[in-house]
């Protein structure tokens, strides 16, 4: 019967949007027809669920329930059958056309592209997994981010809809000749719309890149307009959206796709558009069972040795009371956070919501508490978090938007970016008082440069007295959660384990590794020019960022499985008892030494919270760590003192105090997720269109304090050990500012870095040669480059005078330890510069900052300010303040460890 109808839809909807629709009498009688069983069946199903309400326990009540029970809520009018019939035959074309369409020609585009389907498959497979048998989850959908930029891409090459209408307010004149009033209809080709290459550079190009989070802020207002316009526009564009992701990805996940002959695209018009007579080879994937139906995850249970219940709450019982955790996070930290807090206010009742910032822009509840963990990088929000910024940053909201809606919020950030330290947590703070909200605890800040871990914990500790008090919870009886994130079973059999498990990561190639520090520069220090081979299909700019997912070295895993008492070659299965264990995998086999080695920071400085937890599992009393991990003062100065400066590792106090070694899964819990680290790419794309090149300082610290063993930075060390031939995991991202050469060569370009931080500029150079080539005007450009000395230490000594005179920039050297050379930092020959640096700020020219945070990017902007104040500004602070937002003072910078 419904295929029936659904070809009946098919026909009418083809029929009568055709011109010579009035002269084909036959074709007339079958659309009446169509049109006659379409109506019929709606009748029967309206007739069906009137004579036979759904009843309680039948299952939630749908659209066709809504619409028979609810009421004008002033004229106590319900809609006629007649109108329901109506809508549902508008929900269906708008709910299933428009979806169909867009899936069809996202499978069109993605087959003409094959680097892009292999790229979409290697996301589904990690983030759905190989067993089909198992239905996607929310979680598993909404990392399918480049699946759904094929789709935003797809929409743009051919939207579904293809136009719209609009008539102007009043009597005018479009682009000084079109005279129109507001009885003329405008229609607007979306096709053209989308197809503008001042906005979408070669249109015709089927790209998914132009749909990241960083694009799709930049495109100018109704660019894109996929979903039609205004108040009009589609209201199911996010559920037509989710429900598109989900089908492809399960696709993707199940089978392979192929032309079984060649096919030129045909449009085929209706109410929307669809490719005409495209059809596809589908094959199951190998190993994939696709005929097993999909069941929602369900986890057995497991036993396993006892666990402590976390204690009673002293400040109170949820009891239902709806309390929302969002975060902002590009790299897991305040997600993680959030996950915690989540996790533990279920624990004692609370009906948590949890999610990202974007999630939620504009969706706030207008009642209720909501808790707020987010980062910032550079003064931006994070990846997540920047739609919610823009909304709640608007000036139409009304002051007692939030009025009835209660908060608090903790910022994640550094203290080396002294100037951008946690400003959007204080943006988001003082922007929801400023709409009426209630803050019902101070802002939190956690400085990862210090004590992070007890920065947070006291406001953790200070979070729940103020819900209970926020939400009259009453008193709480324990918590039926266990203290830890994971149970760990052990297997029998065999282990294999691939080294890539990262969602979104790419296969680089290593091309070449070359050491830039000379043999005679009399100390240890390395720095790697690491060239890598660029995956098919990916491009990036100068300045973008290549993050690289590292692995533990061999000898760290050995330490580690060695002060845990496991063994690396065991294999394993880890069950999950919060929603907040996703960074390791979840329910399958692995060996811990692959767990050690791919998954956890075996290096990161233990915490005051960590440290506790060793005093309690000590089988016998450890006075040592208890002074170590207590709230007085004289604690914390010892913690800071003996622990955070000389960044003594939990393993590290595993072995000297293996009395206090927990159990595995206790252990498994303080070991944080293994992160990616961000290298600036240091080559241009359109030098060489194969390669990403690195410069990778590789970090090699003798013992300090606590330390019996030398620092190894882990992921250069990695770098460090590869060969030419060998494969490393990453992703390309783009900075959270404009770091990349301005758009109009003709721009004045100032750069500043000190030792590794030149790789970006060494891309900056790079591509302004290729424009000089092509005979491009460049503008002026200079280049600071501090260094030790002008010898073995002096980065690209070879290539560098060459490289800038085609360029054509000036290379201004500063030596602090140089032989010859008067000492000098890169904030004093700048100072030397002062006018003609001055002269090119005043041509307009953008200023770059690569360094370190903690000296020389303050260095260089009390540098500039004095620059300012020397030459008449009154308010230097205030200046350098604007140069920043107006992106024309920018800093790529790290804290050095």
């Amino acid at each position: 019967m419904w295929l029936t109808f659904l070809q009946s839809r098919d026909r009418s909807w083809s029929c009568i949007f055709r011109a010579r629709q009035k002269l084909r009498f036959k074709s007339k009688r079958q659309v009446d027809s169509d049109i006659s069983l379409m109506n019929e069946l709606a009748d029967r199903l309206i007739a069906d669920r009137k004579a036979k309400p759904r009843g309680e326990g039948e299952g939630e009540r749908d659209l066709l329930d809504y619409m028979l029970d609810t009421t004008d809520p002033d004229g106590g009018q319900g809609l006629s059958d007649l109108n329901i019939r109506h809508q549902m035959l508008t929900f269906l074309i708008a709910g299933h056309e428009t979806t169909s369409g867009l899936l069809s020609f996202a499978l069109y585009y993605m087959m003409r592209n094959p680097e892009v389907m292999q790229r979409a498959r290697e996301e589904v497979d990690q983030a759905l997994g190989e067993n089909v048998s198992i239905a996607p989850t929310q979680s598993g959908v909404a990392k399918l981010r480049y699946v759904r930029r094929i789709l935003h891409e797809t929409l743009r090459m051919q939207p579904t809809a293809p136009g719209f209408v609009l008539q102007a307010h009043q009597d005018t004149v479009i682009g000084g000749k079109y005279a129109v009033t507001p009885a003329t209809n405008l229609v607007v080709s979306t096709i053209a719309l989308h197809r503008d290459p001042e906005v979408f550079a070669d249109p015709e190009r089927f790209d998914p890149e132009r749909f990241t989070a960083e694009h799709m802020a930049e495109l100018p207002p109704n660019s894109y307009k996929p979903f039609g316009n205004g108040v009009r526009a589609c209201i199911g564009q996010q559920f037509a959206l989710l429900e598109a992701t989900t089908v492809l990805g399960m696709l993707l996940q199940r089978f392979d796709f192929s032309e079984p002959s060649p096919y030129d695209l045909e449009i085929k018009e209706t109410l929307t558009i669809k490719p005409e007579g495209f059809n596809v080879l589908v094959r199951p994937r190998p190993g994939r069972d696709v005929t097993a139906p999909a069941q929602s995850p369900n986890l057995p249970s497991l036993k396993t040795k006892e666990s402590k219940p976390l204690p009673s709450s002293p400040y109170g019982s949820g009891s239902g009371i709806p309390l929302s955790v969002l975060y902002g996070s590009n790299l897991g930290t305040a997600q993680s956070l959030a996950r915690e807090i989540a996790d533990d206010a279920s624990a004692i009742g609370y009906a948590v919501t949890i999610g990202s910032l974007d999630e939620h822009a504009g969706r706030l509840a207008d009642s209720g508490v909501l808790v707020i963990v987010t980062a910032s990088y550079n003064g931006q929000p994070p990846d997540n978090a920047v739609e919610f910024c823009n909304w709640l940053s608007q000036a139409s909201l009304r002051r007692d938007e939030l009025s009835g809606l209660k908060y608090c919020v903790f910022g994640c950030g550094d203290q080396n970016w002294a100037a951008t330290f946690q400003a959007i947590p204080k943006l988001i703070d003082e922007q929801l008082e400023a709409y009426g909200a209630q803050r019902i605890l101070e802002a939190g800040a956690g400085d990862a440069s210090d004590d992070f871990d007890g920065q947070y914990r006291d406001w953790y500790d200070r979070l729940w007295p103020a819900l209970a008090e926020a939400t009259g919870a009453g008193s709480a009886s324990a918590a039926p959660a266990v203290n830890h994130r994971f149970e760990v079973e052990t297997l029998t059999e065999p282990v294999r384990q691939s080294f890539f498990a990262s969602v979104g990561a790419h296969s680089f190639v290593v091309e070449s590794i070359r050491e830039l520090v000379g043999s005679n520069a009399g100390d240890s220090r390395s720095v790697k020019q690491i060239d890598l081979k660029i995956p098919a299909g990916y491009t990036y700019q100068v300045g973008d960022h290549l993050a690289i997912l590292p692995r533990n070295s061999d000898q760290l895993v050995s330490r580690a499985a060695a002060a845990l008492g496991v063994d690396p070659d065991t294999g394993i299965r880890l069950k999950p008892n919060t929603a907040s264990a996703e960074y390791v995998p979840i329910d399958r086999p692995i060996a811990i030494g692959e767990l050690l080695s791919g998954y956890l920071e075996l290096q990161e400085t233990a915490t005051r919270a960590h440290i506790a937890k060793l005093a309690e599992y000590a089988t016998d009393r450890l006075p040592e760590l208890e002074a170590l991990s207590g709230d007085d003062d004289e604690s914390k100065r010892r913690y800071r003192e003996e622990i955070l400066a000389p960044r003594v590792s939990l393993i590290d106090l595993i072995e000297r105090f293996p009395a206090a070694c927990p159990p595995f899964n206790i252990a498994l819990d303080m070991l944080p997720a293994l992160k990616p680290r961000f290298y600036s790419i240091s080559s241009s794309q359109n030098a060489d269109s194969d390669i990403a090149s690195l410069t990778v300082g590789v970090l090699n610290s003798p013992p300090r304090g606590g330390q019996i063993r030398e620092y190894v930075g882990t992921t250069s060390n990695y770098l460090a050990r590869q060969l030419s031939g060998s494969t490393v995991y990453g992703f390309i991202r783009k900075p959270g500012i404009p770091f990349t050469l301005p758009v109009k060569p003709q721009t004045p370009v100032i750069m500043v870095a000190t030792g590794s931080g030149i790789a970006p500029f060494r891309g900056f150079l790079q591509e302004r040669a290729v424009l000089a080539a092509s005979g491009q005007q460049l503008g002026k450009a200079i280049l600071f480059f501090g260094v030790r000395d002008t010898g073995s230490n002096l980065l690209y000594r070879d290539e560098l005078n060459e490289l800038a005179s085609r360029a054509q920039t000036e290379v201004v050297i500063a030596a602090s330890d140089d032989p010859v050379l008067p000492q000098a930092w890169v904030q004093d020959k700048v100072a030397e510069r002062a006018d003609q640096v001055w002269s090119l700020l005043e041509s307009g020219a953008t200023t770059y900052v690569c360094g370190d945070a903690r000296t020389v990017a303050p260095a260089i902007r009390e540098c500039f300010i004095n620059m300012a104040r020397n030459n008449g500004i009154q308010n230097p602070e205030d200046w350098m303040a604007t140069m920043r937002d107006e992106n024309r003072f920018l800093e790529d910078i790290w804290a050095a460890a």
